[in-house]
């Protein structure tokens, strides 16, 4: 586990690095990952009828994105790398938007509803990942590590596009996180192992009293 933390810390940094270039022929773009959730296990149904895992993008600039021809570019927890290119499906992110991006039971997958060829072909991974998002030249856009998943919470950014992180129970698709409550600490919990069981493989007979006892009707 410790291996895979620091390949998906290498590949954040390598990122960040990326990021920090600016894209040639290209406009940079005010496209931002604001939210991840990856164990939606009975919350938000997803355009294939399914509790999928999704990400939330966020459009800080002043103009329109189309989000056609870009790149979802993913690596789990143990390297491996998924890529997905977004489509006319997928629309546009308008200036101070948000648009949900839905994962796994892709149209190209098996019959899924109408609305499966929305979904990324790909899940993201309950044990963390790396998420980059691409544009069409292949330039880095954006870049989010997430950590291991927590059912029904998403890690999300405080503040719509601010650089702060955390967990939260209550999380907001395709909408502003400004109204959800968050932690930054994921508690812990201790496994007793002294607990009394509650049946036992021996059996007993009955404890009868020796002493006679009368009985009046």
């Amino acid at each position: 586990m410790r291996t895979n933390k620091r390949r998906l810390g290498k590949l954040l940094l390598s990122a960040l690095m990326v990021q920090a270039l600016p894209m040639s022929g290209q406009q940079t773009s005010r496209l931002l990952i604001n939210e991840v959730e990856v164990a939606n296990i009975d919350t938000y149904i997803d355009p294939s009828f399914n509790y999928g895992g999704w990400i939330e993008l966020y459009n800080a600039g002043s103009s329109a994105q189309s989000l056609v021809g870009m790149q979802l570019r993913h690596t789990d927890s143990e390297g491996v790398v998924s890529v997905h290119r977004l489509s006319s499906t997928h629309g546009t992110v308008q200036p101070g938007g948000f648009v949900n991006l839905w994962f796994d039971h892709n149209s190209a997958d098996g019959y899924f509803g109408s609305g499966a060829a929305q979904q990324v072909r790909y899940k993201l991974d309950p044990d963390g990942g790396l998420l980059e998002l691409l544009a069409t030249n292949g330039s880095l856009i954006d870049a989010v590590s997430y950590p291991a998943a927590i059912a029904r919470c998403s890690w999300a950014r405080t503040t719509d596009g601010g650089s702060e992180w955390g967990y939260t129970s209550q999380p907001t698709p395709a909408a502003t996180n400004t109204s959800s409550r968050f932690s930054t600490v994921r508690l812990s919990f201790s496994v007793r192992t002294n607990c009394i069981p509650a049946f036992s493989s021996t059996l007993r007979e009955p404890a009868f009293s020796s002493a006679h006892q009368a009985v009046t009707l």
